[in-house]
């Protein structure tokens, strides 16, 4: 946060742990460091569990891969209802 930044997200969490947090509805947190608790930052944990664009834009795969714009490209198939 002393570099500038108002907030962060993290992708790459484990799917257990993005389970308990979204369960407890806390993927939106603020992040503070053991060793300086006055200094806090706005983080959000991506709840979907895969990094492609398929899963990460939002919870139906049939619509994110509408905007899979590299696939459109490719001319490759959705391999939801083939989009």
């Amino acid at each position: 946060k002393k570099h500038g930044f108002r907030g962060m997200v993290i992708q790459r969490v484990h799917y257990a742990i993005k389970k308990e947090l979204a369960g407890k509805q806390q993927l939106e947190f603020r992040w503070r460091q053991q060793d300086d608790q006055r200094s806090e930052i706005f983080t959000h944990v991506m709840p979907f569990y895969n990094y492609d664009v398929s899963y990460t834009c939002g919870p139906d795969p049939k619509i994110c891969c509408e905007f899979d714009f590299a696939r459109l490209v490719t001319h490759k198939e959705c391999e939801w209802n083939g989009v």
